[in-house]
């Protein structure tokens, strides 16, 4: 081995066992074991191969999370704020509840087909996580999570409508983009999707349209009694 080579060799070392931070750390790891879970899926996503996929060694990953659950549900935290950004910004320059409906839904669709390995990865860690003993609130403080965006951005487009309606309204877009991308992804036809998807977001504004009126004329009768 000629001195270019071991020069080579120790710049490589050095340059892989540069120190981190330990925010950095974690969120190397995280990132990571997304990657390995979307390419390989659940059940072949070991502690090894997410190390491997972060360039650290098991060590340091078990140095950052006390075992493998701990990673998978910080995983599904992480995934879980990412998906309410995404619905927070397609949602966040709408002047009327419909454009709120519409953007947000459109939002999250395209993110849905860009990358639908990444949310195959986030159903199986829900799933994982309804059947963890040390995760019993994580899945349903996710779509409570979900809601509660819709909710706060509605409320702000129409602050006099009564939060139970405004609630069902985000509560129903959630349900239907959910079901939705369950199909797609058993599926995979987005031409189909989308126009189910369309017809869907379209029921729900008209609902929402109606509830008011449905709202005014029960008031008008309890005025009349």
């Amino acid at each position: 081995m000629d001195t270019k080579d071991i020069d080579g060799k120790r710049h490589s070392e050095r340059k892989r066992w540069t120190p981190i931070s330990a925010a950095e750390r974690h969120s190397r790891l995280i990132q990571a074991a997304i990657c390995v879970i979307a390419r390989d899926g659940l059940p072949a996503t070991s502690t090894r191969s997410v190390a491997l996929e972060a360039g650290m060694n098991q060590a340091m990953l078990h140095y950052t999370f006390a075992s493998k659950e701990e990673l998978l549900l910080a995983v599904l935290d992480a995934m879980h704020g990412e998906a309410r950004t995404i619905i927070e910004k397609g949602a966040r320059s709408a002047v009327t509840l419909e454009k709120a409906i519409r953007r947000a839904s459109a939002a999250y669709w395209k993110h849905v087909q860009i990358n639908p390995a990444l949310h195959k990865a986030q159903y199986e860690l829900t799933l994982y996580a309804l059947t963890s003993p040390n995760s019993p609130d994580l899945a349903r403080k996710q779509y409570d999570g979900y809601v509660d965006i819709l909710l706060h951005t509605f409320a702000h487009i129409e602050p006099h409508r009564p939060r139970a309606q405004l609630e069902q309204i985000a509560a129903a877009c959630i349900a239907a983009m959910d079901g939705l991308i369950l199909q797609f992804l058993a599926g995979g036809n987005v031409k189909s999707c989308g126009s189910r998807l369309k017809w869907i977001i379209d029921a729900i504004c008209s609902a929402a349209a109606a509830e008011p009126k449905a709202s005014e004329q029960k008031r008008r009768r309890n005025r009349a009694q």
